[in-house]
């Protein structure tokens, strides 16, 4: 499924999408009458809540933007960015599923 805001509905997304065969969730820019067969489609099978998902996911996507200077990575090799991205959200999915690990009994911290 490809979540989407009206800034992915354009011609080219949509025959992307269709030619990968996944199931489009983009909000359509025009409020009136739909022309083509395609948002037709898009319209009939909208689903308020799985939308409200792209928040969760730009949210945590701005958040590791905002830590990666400002939103811009410092690598100069598209490869090397490539890499630190995936390191670095490797590291922020081991910090939340810690986060959400149950502390096992007896623990004492030191500190």
């Amino acid at each position: 499924m490809l979540l989407g805001d009206a800034g992915f509905d354009g011609e080219e997304v949509w025959r992307v999408v269709k030619g990968l065969g996944v199931r489009p969730l983009i909000r359509l820019r025009e409020k009136g009458e739909v022309r083509d067969a395609v948002r037709r489609w898009a319209a009939f099978h909208w689903e308020d809540a799985l939308y409200r998902f792209r928040g969760v996911v730009e949210g945590v996507f701005g958040g590791m933007k905002s830590r990666w200077a400002g939103g811009y990575l410092m690598e100069r090799k598209p490869s090397s960015a490539m890499k630190r991205i995936f390191l670095e959200a490797i590291a922020y999915d081991l910090r939340i599923l810690l986060t959400l690990t149950p502390v096992p009994k007896g623990f004492k911290p030191i500190y």
